[in-house]
């Protein structure tokens, strides 16, 4: 009897009957698929299966057990036999069978019988096919991924509560992750006798200090005993300082507070499964506590990052990554670790209740503005007629990228505005001329938060200058914090070197690693319409099929509205500034302390950035569609149609903007405290000399890690300060400006921009992308090699000789000459490269780099 087999590398587990979906397999040598088989019924298959067994039985056969399409149909779990003569198959007739029996008309018995083996590996599975494969492994992978995060969680939980007897679980907060509500969980044993309420963080890691534990004396009534002073018998709670055990303070009326200050050095430990606290006089508190490995808040953005390169798609990506953290949050449990993904880090992130200012919903608005505004230029020729004159003094690829870094120098005052600004008006220059879009993105991130951290007034100097001031108090040194910082810029050696290695790039038109691909695709690709606008989903059209186009483009119609915003956005950042400033004095004067002066740096140090960017944006969009109603170029409902177009463009970007908020926030130190995590791994390894270097590579993994250099800043300047302080302590005198305080306050700045440039959820480089065009993993992939270049000789050229105080001036212009040393060494001439070093792959999408 002939037989043929259709082998399947997913078919493990024999089964009965019902629809079955296969993967890719092997007939022969051939590469098979098989969708939707549906075997026979029981009773047809107890038929069968003794022919089966006696063909196994034949002869010299290899017997191994898979599925098999004889002659009464394919079914699972069978012998499967293979002729030790390697003869190739019969082909057999197979007819239809009404029980489900597969017949030769079935893709994988059709293959199966057809062909002989030396041909049958010259056959390719088709494109849909392999999509079908891909898409099953992906599915496999993502739910393998699952099981072993919840298992993981749950593992990690039973093995900090170790052997302890059956106990109830400790309540979890109420709290949203934006609520009003403290963010612990607490046990409160109502028994009628004093007794003690302990309260405790959600999430307690391993190894790793607690924010806040708060240990509360309860009188008979269930209020507060404030009455009660002394101290009180307490374990599984230690407080350790440089090192050491720390005997814990008594209650002060009624209340036992204990907190980790990173800078100073106490840090409180959640050390054992069950907290005890003992006094006489008291009912004794038993705790049980819940603790999770402490390598499980690493889990969100290894998933992020990992999912998002293999898939080649964000969302997906972060919003599985903000699920595995919620599962971990909710200690294993997959559906309220959905629940959470949902409400706490998807929905609260625009909302953000319990929080005054709003800042998300606020940016949110202002990218929506900002891409109407952007889409009112376009579609009334303004951006063209623009595009036209700034061609002027662009006509070749290198004079447009010298426009792109003169012009992100001129919006130096905020990073947001830079990125949306220039991304969206030099667009179509770029096309025109033919530069990549990733090449754009680029150039438009590279001279955005790096020009802003530098400038002396920019939104963010108000930040930095505050994270010094605050970390010197900690320390008790007292110091100018505005001298501090204009002291760190030569220091600064990333954003420095990025800025040279911007113009070095842009002045050659010299290349190399996925850029150089790029830009050689962008080379062969016919440019697009000038005039129209695009977008990050596409070209936005400029007049609906068949119409005709404005009877004139005027430069006004991109001009004024592009004055209305940079000067509504420096006139409110002034206003706004002055306002906080007032209030700001009247509390310090009812307080009896010193007041501000009204200086720039002090004004822009209080000013509402995000709100003044809504109003600008708002009212610059407004502007657009007066200008472009006033010169005729659009009409009321064609202007108000590409106000809503150009908004309407921004939604993927401003999907990823929200997840990766959403990834942020389960990183946080209210949740997973990840920073935290990676503060303590490094813990140790830090010594005098190697402190500029080793904050600089800490500050760019967690910046990485989080997607947000505001926060890297706001946790590690305080932190590294104290550290530097104390190593310093012991060689004498210790001032503001000793050269190695000032190296590591400039390598945290610069490690953050660092970690964030890399980053593909950040929020700036996210912008960045949206903004000129260009798809964001394509952005990011082709941007780290040259992030990494110039982090690279930051470091051999700036930190390391920092730590050995050799001064920055003299190292600066070696990096500067290694720089242009790497460029032209390794940069090749986009024009220059052979077609064959690029790989087009076809279909609908743009072209994927190799």
């Amino acid at each position: 009897m002939s037989s043929s087999v259709c082998r399947f590398r997913t078919a493990v587990t024999p089964f009965s009957r019902a629809n079955w979906s296969t993967s890719r397999g092997i007939s022969s040598g051939r590469a098979v698929t098989a969708r939707s088989v549906r075997f026979p019924s029981a009773s047809n298959w107890t038929r069968t299966a003794p022919r089966l067994r006696s063909a196994a039985r034949g002869g010299d056969n290899d017997i191994t057990r898979e599925l098999r399409c004889s002659e009464n149909g394919c079914g699972p779990g069978g012998w499967l036999v293979r002729s030790a003569t390697g003869s190739a198959p019969q082909r057999s007739v197979i007819d239809e069978n009404p029980n489900g029996v597969l017949s030769d008309r079935d893709p994988c018995c059709a293959s199966a019988v057809s062909g002989s083996e030396n041909e049958a590996p010259n056959r390719q599975m088709t494109t849909n096919e392999g999509a079908d494969t891909i898409n099953e492994v992906r599915r496999t992978v993502l739910l393998a991924m699952a099981l072993v995060v919840v298992l993981l969680v749950r593992h990690s939980v039973h093995a900090s509560e170790g052997d302890t007897a059956p106990h109830r679980l400790v309540p979890q907060s109420a709290r949203g992750v934006r609520g009003a509500a403290a963010p612990y969980a607490s046990t409160d044993i109502r028994s009628g006798k004093r007794r003690f309420r302990l309260e405790l963080p959600t999430v307690i890691l391993t190894d790793v200090p607690v924010g806040r534990v708060e240990v509360q004396a309860i009188d008979e009534r269930g209020l507060p005993d404030e009455s009660f002073h002394g101290r009180a018998k307490i374990t599984g709670i230690v407080i350790l300082q440089d090192g050491r055990m720390r005997p814990l303070p008594a209650f002060q009326r009624g209340r036992l507070v204990l907190t980790s200050d990173l800078a100073a050095g106490p840090k409180v430990y959640v050390t054992a499964p069950r907290i005890r606290v003992e006094h006489s006089g008291f009912t004794s508190l038993d705790q049980p506590v819940r603790r999770l490995w402490r390598w499980l808040s690493l889990l969100p953005p290894v998933v992020a990052i990992v999912l998002a390169v293999w898939w080649r798609s964000v969302l997906p990506a972060l919003l599985t990554a903000i699920w595995v953290g919620a599962v971990v949050i909710a200690f294993g449990n997959p559906l309220h670790g959905a629940w959470l993904t949902v409400k706490d880090f998807v929905v609260f992130q625009l909302f953000e209740p319990g929080e005054a200012e709003k800042d998300h919903a606020v940016i949110v608005l202002f990218t929506l503005f900002l891409g109407a505004l952007i889409g009112v230029m376009a579609r009334s020729g303004g951006t063209g007629e623009l595009v036209r004159r700034l061609s002027r003094h662009a006509h070749t690829r290198q004079r447009g990228q010298l426009l792109t870094c003169v012009m992100g120098l001129v919006v130096f005052f905020d990073d947001y505005a830079n990125t949306l600004l220039l991304g969206g008006t030099l667009r179509p220059v770029a096309d025109r001329l033919r530069i990549s879009r990733e090449k754009l993105a680029f150039l438009v991130d590279s001279t955005a938060a790096p020009v802003s951290g530098l400038a002396i007034i920019s939104t963010w100097i108000g930040f930095e200058i505050g994270q010094i001031s605050a970390a010197f108090v900690n320390v008790g040194l007292e110091a100018n914090a505005f001298s501090v910082f204009v002291r760190t810029i030569p220091y600064r050696f990333y954003a420095l070197y990025l800025l040279v290695f911007v113009w070095l790039i842009a002045a050659t038109g010299r290349d190399y690693g996925p850029m150089l691909r790029a830009e050689r695709i962008a080379l062969r690709t016919p440019p697009p319409d000038p005039v129209s606008g695009t977008t990050p989903e596409g070209p936005l059209r400029q007049t609906p099929p068949g119409a005709a186009r404005p009877p004139r483009d005027c430069v006004c119609t991109a001009l004024i509205p592009l004055a209305v915003l940079i000067g509504l956005l420096l006139l409110g950042l002034w206003w706004s500034g002055t306002h906080h400033l007032v209030s700001e004095n009247a509390r310090r004067h009812q307080a009896g302390q010193p007041l501000l002066k009204a200086g720039l740096l002090t004004v822009l140090q209080f000013a509402a950035a995000n709100r003044v960017l809504l109003v600008a944006s708002f009212s610059a969009s407004v502007t657009a569609i007066l200008c472009a109603r006033a010169t005729g170029t659009l009409g009321w409902r064609a202007a108000g149609r590409a106000w809503l177009e150009g908004a309407a463009n921004m939604r993927m970007a401003l999907a990823i903007l929200v997840l990766a908020w959403g990834v942020a926030s389960v990183c946080d130190h209210e949740h997973l405290n990840t920073a935290g995590v990676v503060v303590e791994l490094t813990q140790g390894l830090l010594e005098p000399h190697w402190m500029p270097a080793m904050s600089f590579l800490i500050a760019a993994v967690v910046s990485f890690a989080t997607g947000s250099s505001f926060s890297t800043m706001g946790l590690l300047i305080p932190l590294f300060v104290a550290v530097t302080y104390h190593l310093l302590a012991g060689t004498g005198t210790v001032t503001a400006d000793h050269p190695l305080m000032l190296a590591t306050i400039g390598a945290v700045l610069a490690g953050a921009i660092f970690g964030d440039h890399c980053s593909p959820i950040s929020d700036t480089t996210i912008l960045s992308s949206a903004a000129s065009g260009c798809d964001h993993l394509r952005h990011v992939a082709t941007q780290i090699p040259y992030a990494i270049s110039v982090a690279t000789v930051a470091l051999l050229f700036g930190y390391l000789p920092a730590g050995w105080h050799v001064a920055p001036l003299s190292l600066i212009p070696w990096g500067c000459l290694t720089l242009a040393a790497l460029v032209w060494r390794f940069g090749r001439l986009a024009e220059a490269v052979p077609a064959e070093a690029v790989s087009v792959r076809p279909g609908p999408s743009s072209p994927e780099l190799e």
